[in-house]
C-alpha cells in the first residue's frame, strides 16, 4: 500500500499539478454574468451647499466576463462616478447611467448588462440655517398623588434646523417639538434625554436631543383629627 503512494511520486505529482493547472484555465474562461453593488461616488460638496435629491450609495450592476476577469473586482473594487452639472438649481437632473461612469480595472475584459436603477435623479441645494424655541410634548401623566409643579425646564431651549433652503423657509413660526415625555412611574426631580420630531427628512436639528427636567410632588397628606366627640 505505501508503495502505491511512493511509487513514481514525481510523476503523480506532476500529474497532478496538470490537472489543476488545466481545470483553472478552463474554469478561469467560463463566461458569467453577476450582479455587484457598486459603491456611486458623488463628488463633495461646500458646506453652504448639499444634495436635495439623493439616489442612494449603491448601485446595482450587471456584468457579463470571464470569472477570471472577475476575480479583479475583489482586488480592485468598482466605482461609478456619474457626470453631471454642479449647479444650484431648482429642477430635478435626470441622469441615465452609462459605462462611460464606471472606473473599473484595467485587467477587466467583458460587458454591462444593466444598471438598476438604471436612471438617477439629483438636486443641489444652497443651505440654509435656522434657530427653533425647542416645546416639550407630554405623553402619560405622573401617577396619584404626584403633580407637576411650574413648567419644565430645556436645555438647549433652542436647536439649530439646517436643510435646504427652500425647506428651511417653510419652518419660520414652527417650533422643535419633543417626542412624547412619559411621567408615569416617575416621582420627584425628573431629568431625561428626548429626541426632537424631525419636521422633515431632509433637515438636521443640531442637536437632535434635548434634557428637560420636570419637578413633580406630591400635595402633603392631611391630618387625621384625633379629637373625640362626647
Amino acid at each position: 500500500m505505501k508503495d502505491f503512494f511512493t511509487k513514481n511520486l514525481a510523476i503523480k505529482l506532476t500529474s497532478l499539478f496538470l490537472a489543476l493547472f488545466l481545470w483553472a484555465v478552463v474554469n478561469g474562461q467560463r463566461v458569467e454574468v453577476r450582479q455587484i453593488s457598486v459603491p456611486l461616488a458623488l463628488p463633495e460638496l461646500s458646506d453652504s451647499l448639499m444634495y436635495v435629491q439623493h439616489p442612494g450609495d449603491l448601485v446595482l450592476v450587471t456584468f457579463r466576463a470571464p470569472a477570471a476577469r472577475l476575480f479583479w473586482f475583489r482586488v480592485f473594487p468598482p466605482k461609478l462616478e456619474p457626470s453631471f452639472e454642479m449647479r444650484i438649481t431648482d429642477q430635478v437632473q435626470t441622469i441615465a447611467l452609462s459605462d462611460d461612469f464606471l472606473d473599473l480595472p484595467r485587467q477587466f475584459q467583458g460587458s454591462i448588462v444593466a444598471f438598476s436603477p438604471a436612471i438617477i435623479n439629483l438636486q443641489i441645494s444652497e443651505v440654509a440655517e435656522r434657530e427653533l424655541p425647542v416645546t416639550v410634548v407630554l405623553g402619560r401623566g405622573p401617577d396619584a398623588p404626584w403633580q407637576m409643579v411650574g413648567e419644565p425646564v430645556v436645555v438647549p431651549d433652542h436647536v439649530l434646523a439646517r436643510g435646504p433652503v427652500e425647506r428651511v423657509g417653510f419652518l419660520r413660526g414652527r417650533q422643535a417639538r419633543t417626542v412624547p415625555m412619559d411621567l408615569q412611574g416617575r416621582e420627584g426631580w425628573v431629568s431625561m434625554e428626548v429626541m426632537l420630531e424631525h419636521p422633515d427628512p431632509q433637515i438636521t436639528l443640531i442637536p437632535d436631543r434635548v434634557i428637560v427636567e420636570i419637578q413633580l410632588l406630591a400635595p402633603p397628606a392631611e391630618e387625621e383629627d384625633g379629637s373625640n366627640l362626647d
